[in-house]
């Protein structure tokens, strides 16, 4: 979403020209914005952003997701919003900093763009005609002078953001990102499972009391939430009258030919009840007071308004309730803890012998032992699963026939895990890539500096948008 004006975004102008790639977008207009406040939509150093002087940026934002969204990105007016928040704020701080981009940039910029290129020559009518399709998305008053201003407002912006953020990329990061793609290796194990312990679950009440109360935290429940919603048909004039029926009388009560649903409680983390995980709104309920309705939310394709009617707090059921998952949890923990005692006692052994040969162990203790074929930093290890951790140890701390000198824990049980063989690293193919693999690690690393830098314009500047959803 940070915008930095590359080759990527000049070949993407291209998709602007192909009408059907991305869904037209309604702009926010008077009608999404009225009301007796609207016309005050945020503010930023204590001084109100009107809505006019907003629109450009909504309407910026609009022409950048259509030249850049992917051909099958799905977008909702809040990506649009979002990116027109950022644009505002940066623009801002750009005319604070006294950033300036001529007329001659401009135009070089866009006389640069390969698209509007014939044989290797600026092509006016190319422009022209792209122009043109823009118009029949963004609407006839648009110009080319206002595609002009747009260029000139991300060149403003990326000068901004060059000007504040400066980021370096060492070799061993190269060396790493190359690493991680393209190296492999193959391990040896063991697989200590947690059901293999024996678990005398003859215990004493007091024991589980006192593992209770030193364990409480294991206990506890999470605050739930529990609300009502309807849901409407976005675009349609009954549903514009439904919202406009709900911003006057802040209640469901007096709504007709509305089904009104209602949902059990649930947690932050927790799916919605015939709605599914939707973390957003999870989010939204929790703001909420008792009773009171949320704005229009836009989720699998309808507009849903909810209204919060019931709240739970934290808290930890007394033991008396919970014994059966007490001792659950108790002896999930012994068994886990004697798991880890027996992996650790065979690691102390291969130290002890140099004895390194894990089928050994294997066929002396009665536990698994395999050994995979080759995999990538990040690939399926065989008989363990996607694991990052596992990963890392292989691929950056174990050498060759190494054994870790410390268990692995696992939700399935204990692994002790040795490097068989690691492949070298392609010097030449290397030295090939380098500055691609520079260059992708700059990227990522100034988009996470730029996430940093506007939050902190953000909180300097006391920046706030309260834009309609």
């Amino acid at each position: 979403m940070f915008i930095k004006l590359t080759n990527k975004h000049k070949k993407r102008i291209l998709w602007a020209m192909l009408i059907v790639i991305v869904p037209a977008f309604l702009l926010w207009g008077s009608s999404a914005m009225r009301g007796n406040n609207a016309n005050v939509i945020g503010e930023i150093e204590e001084k109100p952003i009107k809505r006019d002087e907003f629109i450009p940026y909504l309407e910026s934002a609009q022409l950048y997701w259509l030249m850049n969204a992917e051909k099958d990105q799905e977008l909702e007016k809040e990506d649009i919003t979002a990116l027109a928040g950022d644009f505002y704020l940066l623009s801002y701080q750009a005319d604070k900093e006294k950033i300036s981009i001529p007329d001659q940039e401009v135009v070089g910029y866009i006389r640069s763009i390969p698209f509007f290129a014939s044989e290797d020559k600026f092509d006016p009518k190319k422009y022209q005609q792209f122009i043109r399709a823009i118009q029949r998305r963004m609407g006839r008053n648009f110009t080319a002078r206002n595609f002009e201003e747009y260029i000139r407002n991300i060149l403003k912006k990326d000068r901004l953001l060059d000007k504040n953020i400066d980021v370096e990329v060492t070799e061993q990061e190269i060396r790493k990102a190359y690493k991680v793609e393209t190296q492999e290796a193959k391990i040896s194990y063991l697989l200590i499972p947690y059901e293999s312990a024996a678990i005398d679950e003859n215990i004493p009440l007091s024991t589980l009391e006192d593992f209770y109360k030193e364990n409480k935290n294991l206990f506890r429940r999470k605050p739930k939430v529990k609300a009502r919603y309807i849901s409407l048909e976005p675009d349609t004039k009954k549903s514009e009258d439904i919202i406009a029926k709900l911003e006057k009388n802040d209640s469901f009560e007096k709504l007709e030919e509305v089904t009104i649903e209602e949902t059990d409680f649930f947690a932050k983390n927790e799916p919605i009840k015939n709605l599914g995980f939707m973390p957003q709104v999870n989010q939204l309920l929790f703001s909420l007071e008792n009773n009171q309705l949320s704005n229009p939310v836009s989720a699998k394709d309808k507009i849903l308004v909810f209204q919060k009617i019931d709240e739970k707090d934290e808290f930890t059921p007394p033991f008396s309730e919970i014994q059966e998952e007490v001792k659950e949890a108790y002896i999930k923990n012994q068994a886990e803890n004697q798991t880890k005692k027996l992996a650790e006692s065979i690691i102390e052994e291969i130290k002890a012998t140099n004895n390194k040969e894990l089928k050994k162990y294997s066929e002396d203790k009665n536990i698994q032992f395999k050994q995979t074929d080759f995999f990538k930093y990040s690939g399926y290890i065989e008989g363990v699963g996607l694991s990052r951790n596992l990963s890392q140890l292989v691929f950056f701390e174990l050498k060759e026939g190494q054994v870790y000198p410390n268990p692995l824990v696992r939700k399935n049980g204990v692994y002790i895990v040795k490097l068989d063989k690691k492949t070298d690293l392609d010097q030449e193919n290397f030295e090939k890539k380098k500055e691609e693999y520079r260059q992708s690690i700059r990227e990522r690393k100034e988009l996470r500096e730029k996430i940093i830098y506007l939050s902190k314009l953000r909180q300097e500047l006391s920046f706030n948008l309260n834009l309609p959803r």
